[in-house]
Order: structure tokens, then C-alpha cells, then sequence
């Protein structure tokens, strides 16, 4: 996970999930789920503000891209599974797996 600071001065935290350690934005939200039988995710937002995910057996945190201001809600909707995080506009954006593992790229959702 990446250590570089935003521009907007931030303070980093240190965060563990499933013996993963990185580097999280103090006071912003951690998502952990269960997305049913057993299969457990994080979410945060990295010191870079991008979205970073974590889960048993990833090899450690992995980003997803983007600019997040914080954390906001995750989701099912049939087999897909969404994130959703606040945006530097204020809106908020998504990224969805339908359902093959493959999380897109950030979209505005709302």
C-alpha cells in the first residue's frame, strides 16, 4: 500500500486485516464485509487517496484506483458486489464486481 502523502495534509494510520499491514487515512472509514460463505474483504482509503482492498489470501493490499475522500457503503445487488466512496466532488463513485472477481474501474453512481 502506498506511503506517499496527499496533498492535503492527512495523517496516516496503520491498519492490519487478515495479517496485512498498510497504511490507511486516520479518520476515514474501514468497510469490512462478509459478503456470504466465509469470503471477508476490507476497504480503505490509502494515504495516496486511492481505494485499497484486502482479503484472506490476496498477498497483501491491492488498489483500486481512483481519488477517495472517504469510505461510504458496500453492497450486493444479485451476484455483483459494490463499493462505494466519496469523491473529491463530494459525489459519490463506485467500483462493482459483476460477479467474476474483476473489479471496474471508478464510475459515478450517485
Amino acid at each position: 500500500m502506498s506511503v506517499s502523502a496527499p496533498a492535503a495534509a492527512a495523517a496516516p494510520c496503520p491498519i492490519e486485516r487478515f495479517t496485512y499491514w498498510g497504511t490507511a487515512l486516520c479518520d476515514t472509514h474501514v468497510l469490512d464485509v462478509d459478503w456470504g460463505n466465509g469470503r471477508l474483504e476490507s476497504f480503505v482509503v490509502g494515504t495516496n487517496r486511492q481505494v485499497w482492498h484486502a482479503w484472506p489470501g490476496s498477498g497483501g493490499w491491492k488498489s483500486m484506483g481512483g481519488w477517495a475522500y472517504d469510505m461510504v457503503k458496500v453492497w450486493k445487488d444479485g451476484k455483483a458486489r459494490i463499493v462505494a466512496h466519496k469523491g473529491k466532488d463530494n459525489r459519490r463513485w463506485c467500483h462493482k464486481d459483476p460477479g467474476n472477481g474483476k473489479w471496474s474501474g471508478t464510475y459515478f453512481c450517485g
